[in-house]
């Protein structure tokens, strides 16, 4: 890897190196890195760099520490600058970068080099079942042996094994090709019916770890999208989801579906997103949100890809966290709606935020931002809006009317039953409307009734989105009395 970073290097023009500095300004290391790699004129070893970089930790931190650290402080870089250079897509994996450098050696005639790293290469490939690059390595390592040693060498295994490589590079085509097809079948006869091909597609490779691994992802991912699956089955998603944690745990750099890097990410936060979503129908609300966090984590860890987002992930977050009550989370994720809506230019979505953002002032009470709160309610009250829009901000104005013990419409009570119907839930928006007459009134008698009258709704077989709503209103409540 450092031949590898030291020739990527030297192709970089003078104004390239220098904007490195830009590109790097906030990591002090990396920044050492580039000047001592704009110092040297010939391939280092690890050693040298290590005492260029971190000189004054030699004494005090043992040397494996440190190469560790060089390490994981070289990988972002030779990410960088293969993206720079376009040689293989979007910042693509380790392996992938490795076998373009061989590919890169071979154009130099180093074919001895090529076969002693392509040869640990093919074993790791072989380990971690990355059967998207051995056909294409060992075709590389072949022509390495013809080119060396013509006649002198039995090149019969090298081929024996680039048929099996083969076999698997197709068989893994196809169950990508059945994992693709899942997207648009809702209905369980067509899941189950996808899922039967590929079992039969993995036929005696059932306990191959990348085919089942795809086999329990696609059975977990396809399975949520399937109507009325968790409610009916959710066991059964269960133990496909146990699976494919099971598997990733003991195989952490086994590729899911698909192996190039942005798309390992991308499948990864996928996952994330459809845990959360089982978790938070399940009303396992603890569990969805902890989800939501991690996937929120696997993004800050790879500032270079761009995750996809979409409206529908990013109100699912929001609503999975105000079910878990992480209201601060929740309110950055209508931070990142809105401007999500502005890249967009969703010029109409402006009610949506509102409806949003006004659902955790509400949860929020009596820890709210009353200047922030002020500015919410006039553009609710200003915002012309028909249809839908103009039921999300009648809902809001609820909602503020609520905290602020102003008398909240019926209108904004009715869009709000109808909003929860919608979601299966069965709040009480008459027990709001009395709540509210009574904190106008400051009637603390009809205040304390109203709230028996809660605290019984909670207590009966209600969904938990309905308790948190009834633990708020109580609350808010208590608050007036």
């Amino acid at each position: 890897m450092n031949e590898e970073l030291y020739s990527l290097f030297k192709e970089l023009n003078p104004e390239t190196k220098n904007a490195l500095d830009f590109v790097f300004k906030d990591a002090p290391k990396m920044l050492l890195l580039i000047d001592f790699l704009k110092s040297i004129e010939a391939p280092f070893r690890t050693q040298k760099a290590i005492h260029h970089l971190y000189a004054d930790e030699l004494e005090t931190v043992e040397f494996n520490t440190l190469v560790n650290r060089y390490h994981k402080l070289r990988q972002p870089l030779i990410e960088w600058l293969y993206h720079f250079f376009k040689k293989t897509g979007n910042f693509s994996s380790k392996d992938e970068q490795e076998l373009d450098f061989l590919k890169y050696l071979v154009s130099k005639n180093q074919y001895l080099s090529t076969l002693q790293r392509g040869e640990a290469l093919e074993e790791r490939c072989w380990k971690l079942h990355l059967y998207e690059l051995l056909p294409e390595l060992l075709q590389l390592l072949i022509f390495c042996q013809q080119a060396l040693y013509y006649k002198h060498l039995d090149i019969r295994p090298a081929e024996e094994r680039l048929e099996r490589a083969l076999a698997y590079y197709f068989k893994l085509k196809q169950l990508q090709s059945l994992f693709l097809s899942g997207y648009s079948r809702t209905e369980e006869s067509d899941y189950l019916q996808i899922l039967n091909k590929i079992r039969k597609c993995i036929g005696a490779d059932k306990k191959n770890p990348r085919f089942q691994l795809i086999y329990h992802y696609t059975a977990f991912s396809r399975g949520i999208m399937v109507s009325n699956m968790i409610r009916k089955a959710p066991h059964v998603l269960t133990r496909h989801l146990n699976l494919v944690e099971k598997i990733r745990k003991e195989s952490p750099e086994l590729p899911f579906v698909f192996m190039s890097l942005p798309r390992a990410k991308s499948m990864h936060n996928s996952l994330l997103a459809l845990k959360s979503i089982f978790h938070f129908l399940k009303s396992n609300f603890k569990e969805a949100g902890q989800a939501v966090i991690e996937q929120d984590q696997l993004k800050k860890n790879n500032p270079n890809i761009e995750f996809p987002e979409s409206e529908g992930g990013l109100r699912n977050s929001i609503r999975i966290l105000i079910g878990a009550e992480l209201f601060d989370l929740a309110w950055k994720k209508t931070l990142e709606l809105e401007l999500f809506y502005e890249k967009n230019e969703f010029e109409d979505k402006k009610p949506t935020l509102l409806f949003e953002q006004s659902m955790i002032h509400f949860l929020q009470f009596p820890n709210t931002d009353k200047a922030l709160i002020k500015l919410h309610y006039q553009q609710i009250t200003t915002y012309s809006a028909e249809g839908n829009n103009a039921a999300l901000l009648a809902m809001s104005k609820a909602f503020i009317d609520l905290i602020q013990g102003r008398l909240v419409e019926r209108n904004g009570l009715e869009c709000l039953k109808e909003y929860y119907q919608q979601t299966n839930n069965d709040l009480d928006v008459d027990l709001m409307e009395s709540l509210s007459q009574n904190i106008v009134l400051k009637n603390r008698l009809g205040i304390k009734a109203t709230i028996q009258l809660m605290q019984k709704k909670a207590k009966e077989k209600c969904d938990n989105v309905d308790k948190l709503m009834y633990k708020h209103l109580i609350k808010l409540a208590k608050h007036y009395l």
